[in-house]
């Protein structure tokens, strides 16, 4: 298990690094699939789950009990869930939470990833999606994850929002159409 946790750990690095190099080459320019957030969600969160124990952190999700239908493939889906979380983890402390939910609209659904971390500045929160900005610069990264979130989404006809304020945690909002 331990080695389980390094490697993904591993992953995100690499896919942190990855970012940095290049910004488009992880957008496909059409997104002609369809993948079942619901699904992907739960994949990814039996993943963190580990992480998160490990840091002290408390992680709660909570989801629907049917398939939610977007665009995109899942590749596209766990790279934005996986940088929200990965985010969250590193800015909350130990004896922290962060919590995952997906909720349906008429004609999009929201997913959200909330943390009880450190919030971010509004000086700051208006420029989050820009490359190579942070908050805390001491913190592993390099500035570029928010940004691929937000090419990804936009790819895809969705979009993402923050609300946070310093030292109250944040919550990120992606919002996404919804297919039968």
């Amino acid at each position: 298990a331990l080695k389980l946790l390094v490697n993904l750990e591993r992953q995100i690095r690499l896919a942190d690094q990855l970012s940095k190099e290049s910004l488009t080459a992880l957008v496909p320019a059409a997104s002609p699939g369809r993948t079942d957030l619901v699904a992907v969600c739960r994949e990814i969160a039996e993943d963190w789950q580990r992480i998160f124990t490990r840091h002290q952190q408390s992680f709660s999700f909570q989801l629907p009990d049917h398939a939610v239908w977007v665009d995109g493939e899942p590749g596209q889906h766990h790279q934005v869930l996986g940088n929200l979380l990965s985010n969250a983890q590193k800015y909350t402390p130990r004896g922290g939470s962060i919590r995952m939910s997906v909720t349906m609209h008429p004609e999009h659904c929201l997913l959200e990833v909330s943390d009880s971390g450190r919030g971010i500045t509004p000086l700051v929160r208006r420029r989050l999606f820009e490359a190579t900005v942070r908050e805390h610069p001491a913190i592993e990264g390099h500035g570029v994850g928010l940004t691929n979130v937000q090419a990804i989404l936009k790819s895809l006809g969705g979009s993402i929002s923050v609300t946070s304020r310093p030292g109250q945690g944040s919550s990120f909002q992606v919002r996404l159409r919804t297919r039968c």
